[in-house]
């Protein structure tokens, strides 16, 4: 029984998006301003993705000078992030002089010191006897402002960052070893639309994307998801559904059993009881599952702040680029909302159980696995491999014993709920872009199982007399 409801939990967290830990926790844990100027922003978002630097710096003042010990973290970064690429091989370690107080020239040396470190897979314009400023201008790494590159001043966090960042985002492109993820391509006429699957909970590991996915987006006229996470209208009309307002508690729906885990349960998270009596069961299991992602203090840890159709509507949001939304987070709610009492307590016992373990360092196995699981998928989504993605999806989502009558009613009700209402409803939007007037392009992204199931929005799409390709 755990097993299958683990199972359960699993098609959520892949499927469903799933809002990031700050926007859940708000009324538990403040929020810090982020002081960095507009121009780095984007920059240092794909770094942050790159996983070349701590996820704290981002709640820091990043306009001051950045310091020695900061500046050999950044560095590791870059270091760790070329060998991940699996596309350059370290043949020597001449390791940079780093002073106390970094210029903006010494900056762009050491990195520039550090890339020629390796020998690469393809060529990528390094001239080991070249200038390291120049290459910098010549590739866009470091142009300064308005040409001014102002090389003796000192050397910021928020200039370092980006210069760190656009060096991978440059090594990366110039290979092409950026992840390639799952992407089809459909047309009618003259619009076409873009489809790529996403994973709703990632890691830094994905980053960055393949020159293909990055040419996808940018020459898309707007971006379409499932629900866009960062309108604040329709994250404030998640609260209708997540509380109970008719007067009852939480109490008053679950056995006094799963009352005093759940209870429990968010005493260890630091969560007060006043907070947790009032909201529902389904917004329990996401909320203990956001905080069981985070939990785990690695920082390389599953995150839907790195999630695959987040990290584009962050950018979508700095491009200006119009964002539309499938289903939205009112009609996501709605959909949890319509769970039978039965499927959301279970949901919400078993994610509890999970995060009780994990904080109490007791995890079992069968939470091993499921981590696991999700890493195994996002290295499949990296690698394009859909035969292997479906083959452990489907895998997981299946054993050797047989279903009992109640696991299989739960069954039942995600497959109707999850996968055949939301693809049929997924499925007739695209065909309504297909036949908008004019020339358009759209990116759509939505969960990958979506795009590979049986009943899948690829093979409804086809249905309707589209023909639907793979784009490599």
């Amino acid at each position: 029984m755990k097993k299958k409801l683990i199972a359960l939990l699993l098609l959520i967290a892949v499927c469903f998006t799933v809002i990031p830990t700050n926007s859940l926790v708000a009324q538990a844990a403040g929020t810090e301003t982020v002081t960095v100027n507009q121009w780095a922003y984007s920059d240092i978002m794909a770094g942050e993705c790159y996983g070349i630097f701590p996820s704290t710096w981002s709640s820091m003042n990043m306009t001051k000078a950045i310091t020695k010990s900061q500046f050999k973290t950044l560095l590791n970064g870059v270091k760790a992030k070329i060998l991940e690429s699996e596309c350059a091989k370290e043949v020597r370690e001449e390791r940079p002089t780093i002073k106390k107080s970094i210029t903006v020239e010494e900056a762009l040396n050491a990195f520039y010191l550090v890339l020629s470190n390796y020998e690469y897979s393809k060529e990528i314009g390094f001239n080991s006897k070249g200038k390291p400023v120049d290459f910098m201008k010549k590739h866009g790494i470091y142009t300064g402002k308005n040409g001014e590159q102002k090389l003796t001043s000192k050397c910021s966090m928020e200039q370092a960052v980006v210069i760190a960042s656009r060096l991978i985002s440059y090594v990366y492109s110039e290979l092409d070893c950026g992840s390639k993820g799952f992407l089809w391509e459909v047309k009618s006429g003259e619009n076409t639309v873009y489809m790529l699957g996403s994973i709703h909970l990632a890691d830094t590991s994905i980053y960055p994307f393949s020159n293909k996915i990055k040419q996808v987006y940018a020459e898309s006229d707007a971006l379409v998801v499932e629900a866009n996470v960062l309108d604040q209208q329709d994250i404030a009309s998640m609260e209708k559904y997540s509380f109970y307002t008719d007067g009852t508690t939480l109490k008053d729906h679950v056995s006094a059993e799963t009352y005093q885990l759940i209870i429990e349960t968010a005493k260890l998270a630091g969560l007060p009881e006043s907070f947790i009596s009032i909201a529902k069961p389904w917004y329990l299991f996401l909320l203990f599952e956001s905080l069981a992602t985070v939990g785990t203090s690695q920082d390389n840890q599953l995150s839907a702040d790195v999630g695959i159709d987040m990290t584009f509507i962050k950018q979508a949001s700095l491009d200006q680029k119009p964002i539309y939304a499938i289903e939205g987070l009112e009609k996501q709610c709605q959909i949890l909302n319509s769970f039978s009492d039965e499927l959301a307590e279970h949901l919400m016992v078993a994610r509890a159980e999970i995060l009780k373990a994990m904080i109490n360092g007791t995890a079992d196995q069968s939470t091993v696995d499921t981590n696991d699981v999700v890493n195994l998928m996002l290295d499949y989504w990296e690698e394009g491999d859909m035969d292997s993605f479906l083959a452990l999806y489907y895998g997981d989502s299946t054993s050797e014993e047989a279903l009992s009558p109640e696991v299989q009613a739960y069954m039942n009700e995600f497959q109707k709920k999850f996968y055949d209402d939301r693809d049929q409803n997924m499925a007739d939007y695209i065909d309504k872009l297909l036949k908008t007037e004019g020339s358009n392009t759209y990116f759509v992204i939505v969960g990958s199982a979506h795009y590979l199931s049986e009943n899948s929005v690829l093979k409804r799409l086809e249905k309707k007399g589209y023909q639907v390709d793979i784009v490599k």
